[in-house]
């Protein structure tokens, strides 16, 4: 169909690949005699060859050699970063840290239009073995351990990575030449493919007397909302031997190393469920490392089975309500906060070649221009992030004792940059930590403008901005509430949110009763002089039978105004030297409290 879906248009006679995350790979550019990284950007699906959004950074700085007919294979070591590179034409291992390097300049585009097109520079790179090698070609790593097959002879050979410099551990006589790739599978055992025979062979090594491995680590999803986590690891016994006892060790980010010793009797490839002691964590990224050691209180026969590691995020603080946030200050995101970009894993590495593509804080542009922050989504001056999705997530909130209606509000400002482009806001709420999401608002393109298109970067001013108010009652009782708001760029203009608000219908104060009252208040926005109007939905006579008190709260909760209102269904209210911002008017008549929320600009 004419479609070129590994976007390798660029980068003719590729001798070796690598995969890293998301729409990311490493490819050994035999054409060229360099390392380059290519993103896809956006999956464009089967069938299709438009890689408008892709991102290629060249690597020229590693000074690699292409050898016709025998394959440069790679393998990244995704817990350290390091592309393991094998380049049989000088008979080494090289070895690159992908956590470094910048841009060193734009670079022109090759058949196809892309995002970007660069050439990267002080990357840092080694010669990491020299030695004892002909045509090195397979590579592969797992838990310390590089395998590399020689093209030449068919030896195998393992090597210690856990030192400062590669240790030699032993060879494998395949008797085969010509090998090519090989991958060690999860059992441990290497599987490798000869191209002198064409056959794909595993080696069935006979197992060993002491064998005790991890096969799983369970009870912990991509997001945790507590700060205690409780693993529940698998362990297997590969060994002959009955298993009765070993150590398991385990650590989060590799700080405060834990042990426990495990005491059964597990026959040969046998399981068994083993839940570790609860660990504390806090909000954040974070990796849980468990291994084995100390079978049987001897050495364990074969230690590429020993160790497994998950990645999760952690969401520790919750919150109670009224919640308030106007970016206002010094941290962003605000503390307890996460940001979320599910196609660039690197932003939340934290990788400087995409520091800017993502959600900031401004710098003089606040809602109804009443404050000097807010939060802006970057989509006029990154013109490389065509689909990218980006989110922010609140701490989590416990609506367990909050009153119906409670509301969801928050300012926003957007303008397109062209009629064709589409930039969409997405407001969702989870009540089960984030492992499902309801949509609230979704809006985009001319539907989410709240100005006219503008062709250069937009920045609002006091009339481009919308008040947007969300009911979201349904999840009154819920203790562990997250609330996300993700930006799906089109590549159009810039889009903000500021004061986002969170309150129910007494402020946490006192039940409501059933509603026998309707409060309106006009206009709003106003100048700080408003009418506020009640009608009745009940009894005609209890406006006469309650006294009626008004109370008005800034922002920040504070009570800044107070009156009886007198038996009247009506009043003017004048809050002469009220600075401008966001506003709650409150009236409790009787037992019932009602609130809305108005903005002096």
């Amino acid at each position: 169909n004419g479609s070129h879906l590994s976007m390798l248009h660029g980068s003719p006679f590729s001798m070796g690949i690598a995969h890293d995350t998301a729409k990311v790979h490493w490819v050994f550019d035999g054409f060229r005699e360099e390392i380059v990284r290519y993103d896809f950007g956006k999956d464009h699906g089967p069938g299709y060859h438009n890689h408008s959004h892709g991102k290629v950074h060249r690597y020229s700085e590693v000074a690699v050699k292409r050898e016709a007919n025998i394959p440069s294979h790679m393998v990244l070591d995704k817990a350290t970063g390091w592309l393991y590179i094998s380049e049989p034409f000088n008979s080494r291992i090289l070895r690159m840290n992908t956590k470094t390097g910048n841009k060193k300049r734009d670079i022109p585009l090759i058949n196809e239009p892309l995002a970007e097109h660069w050439e990267i520079e002080n990357v840092t790179w080694e010669v990491y073995i020299d030695s004892g090698l002909v045509k090195p070609s397979g590579i592969d790593f797992a838990n310390g351990r590089l395998i590399v097959s020689d093209h030449s002879n068919g030896e195998i050979i393992v090597y210690n990575t856990l030192l400062a410099n590669a240790i030699e551990m032993g060879r494998i006589q395949t008797n085969k030449t010509g090998i090519m790739g090989l991958k060690i599978g999860t059992d441990g055992k290497i599987w490798f493919v000869s191209n002198t025979s064409n056959e794909v062979i595993q080696i069935n090594h006979a197992p060993v007397e002491l064998d005790a491995a991890i096969q799983d680590i369970s009870s912990i999803g991509n997001d945790v909302c507590q700060s205690t986590i409780t693993p529940v690891i698998t362990l297997k016994n590969n060994g002959t031997d009955v298993l009765t006892s070993v150590t398991i060790n385990y650590s989060v980010n590799g700080l405060n190393s834990n042990t426990m010793v495990w005491n059964g009797s597990l026959a040969y490839n046998a399981t068994e469920a083993v839940a570790l002691p609860a660990v504390n964590v806090t909000t954040g990224k974070h990796k849980l490392l468990v291994s084995t050691s100390a079978p049987n209180a001897n050495v364990d026969m074969n230690n590429m089975n020993d160790q497994k590691e998950i990645i999760f995020i952690a969401y520790t603080n919750t919150l109670n309500f009224p919640f308030n946030e106007d970016f206002e200050g010094s941290v962003f995101p605000p503390e307890g906060w996460a940001y979320l970009n599910p196609d660039h894993w690197d932003i939340k590495m934290n990788n400087s070649l995409f520091a800017d593509h993502k959600w900031v804080k401004t710098s003089g542009i606040g809602g109804f221009a009443q404050s000097n922050s807010s939060a802006k989504m970057q989509n006029f001056t990154n013109v490389n992030i065509n689909g990218q999705e980006d989110g922010l997530v609140l701490p989590s909130i416990d609506f367990s004792n909050a009153v119906a209606p409670l509301l969801l509000d928050f300012n926003f400002a957007y303008a397109q940059l062209m009629s064709s482009r589409s930039d969409r806001l997405i407001v969702s709420i989870s009540d089960d930590c984030g492992e499902t999401w309801k949509t609230l608002f979704s809006k985009a393109g001319s539907q989410l403008s709240t100005a006219t298109i503008q062709a250069t970067e937009f920045v609002p001013d006091s009339a481009d901005w919308k008040l947007e108010s969300l009911d979201i009652s349904d999840y009154i009782g819920k203790d562990n509430v997250k609330i996300k708001f993700m930006s799906r760029s089109a590549r159009g203009n810039n889009l903000y949110i500021d004061d986002i608000a969170i309150s129910d219908n007494t402020t946490g104060i006192i039940a409501q009763q059933k509603q026998q009252f309707k409060l309106e208040l006009y206009p709003n926005p106003n100048n700080g002089h408003f009418m506020i109007e009640l009608k009745e939905t009940g009894n005609l006579e209890l406006l006469n039978e309650n006294k009626i008190n008004i109370q008005v709260l800034n922002f920040s909760g504070q009570v800044i105004y107070t009156e009886q209102m007198g038996n009247t269904s009506r009043k003017q209210i004048s809050l002469d030297n009220a600075p401008a911002g966001i506003y709650f008017m409150r009236i409790q008549i009787g037992n019932e409290i009602m609130s809305r929320k108005f903005i002096i600009p």
